[in-house]
């Protein structure tokens, strides 16, 4: 009973305190799956410019923007595959009067599959970083 009042207070938390109801929408998966691909294109942008235009650049300077262009498409993809992967998705995907998106995803397994792959990764960062990283994104206990 404790368990389940945890979740329905995680998926409160979500509704009334983050952007969840925004970003599990069409518009906010199409922003999702473009960023990374957006900035892959600046990095690759970046990378293929002429060297005369980093010339004048402190090599220090380059190497902070390689390195913050790597971390954000790191950081857009994880979001990409935990937005995937959420119950979210799965509510969002059980809504949709399309048959054939529900049976490519659900019926199919590639929902419960990549599901399974992402909380097996937050488990593996989790283990790897003590749970500082990685862990659970159900209610935490408190309330601010």
């Amino acid at each position: 009973m404790y368990k389940v009042m945890e979740m329905e207070l995680s998926l409160m938390y979500d509704i009334l305190y983050t952007k969840a109801a925004v970003v599990h929408t069409w518009i906010g998966y199409c922003i999702r799956a473009l960023s990374p691909i957006a900035i892959a294109t600046s990095f690759l942008l970046f990378y293929f410019s002429g060297s005369e235009a980093k010339d004048g650049q402190n090599g220090v300077d380059t190497a902070v923007t390689y390195v913050l262009l790597g971390g954000a498409f790191l950081m857009e993809t994880t979001s990409l595959l935990s937005a995937l992967g959420s119950s979210w998705t799965l509510s969002f995907l059980c809504a949709r009067r399309w048959s054939w998106l529900q049976h490519i995803a659900l019926c199919v397994g590639r929902w419960h599959q990549l599901r399974r792959a992402v909380l097996a990764v937050r488990k593996r960062v989790a283990a790897l970083t003590g749970g500082l990283l990685g862990g659970s994104r159900n209610w935490s206990g408190t309330i601010g």
